[in-house]
């Protein structure tokens, strides 16, 4: 049993650095496609959206959450 103890202590030792290594390295980046104005993930457009004002001062900016193809179904014809 006292030779047991050793190795139980040598197991849990390693498993909490496992968790000290594991909790100090970086999250993951995640490169799902989603191009909404809110994620600052690599496809999002968080960094567009809060750019739009500086290179366009006098305009007004909206977002619109309608596809290409319901955006013209919806603008008027001229």
């Amino acid at each position: 049993m006292k030779g047991d103890l050793k190795y139980i202590l040598f197991l849990a030792g390693g498993v909490v650095i496992y968790l000290l290594i594991e909790m100090s390295s970086p999250k993951p980046i995640d490169w799902t496609i989603t191009y909404s104005h809110q994620d600052k993930n690599p496809f999002g457009s968080h960094l567009i959206n809060e750019r739009l004002a500086d290179i366009f001062p006098e305009g007004s900016l909206s977002n619109v959450n309608l596809t290409l193809y319901e955006l013209e179904d919806s603008t008027p014809e001229i």
